[in-house]
């Protein structure tokens, strides 16, 4: 623990963290698309994802964000806590929005820079002054 606490503080692993946000804003400016997708590293995406995000943005104009549930798979004690834990998050802030309207996205400016950690959940509380989100079944 007393490791993880060190490397947790360490100048190279505050930048790693504040590089996310400036990651994700690097990508909307080179975005062409009518549509933005932010996703981690570690996420896999079903097939049909993206066009059933499409299909309910269209259908609202309301609508400016879709929030794609998140689920923890493996068959590890651990996977199946954490995915028990995220059974908690929705409905809240903690669930966010990762697909949206890319305008939107540019006219609040993209994400906070200045954010560590969470950062995902920052850019749909910009937003929802904007549009709304709906979560994705």
């Amino acid at each position: 623990m007393k490791w993880a606490t060190k490397q947790s503080k360490s100048p190279k692993a505050m930048a790693r963290r504040f590089f996310k946000s400036k990651a994700k804003n690097f990508g909307l400016k080179n975005a062409t698309s009518k549509y933005v997708l932010f996703v981690d590293s570690d996420v896999e995406l079903t097939r049909d994802v993206v066009g059933e995000c499409v299909d309910l943005i269209k259908r609202d104009e309301k609508i400016g964000g879709v929030i794609i549930p998140e689920r923890s798979v493996g068959k590890s004690f651990w996977a199946k806590v954490r995915n028990f834990e995220r059974g908690f998050y929705v409905g809240t802030e903690v669930e966010s929005a990762r697909f949206f309207k890319r305008d939107l996205v540019e006219k609040v400016k993209g994400f906070d820079e200045d954010v560590v950690f969470f950062e995902e959940s920052t850019l749909p509380q910009k937003i929802k002054n904007w549009a709304t989100t709906l979560r994705q079944e």
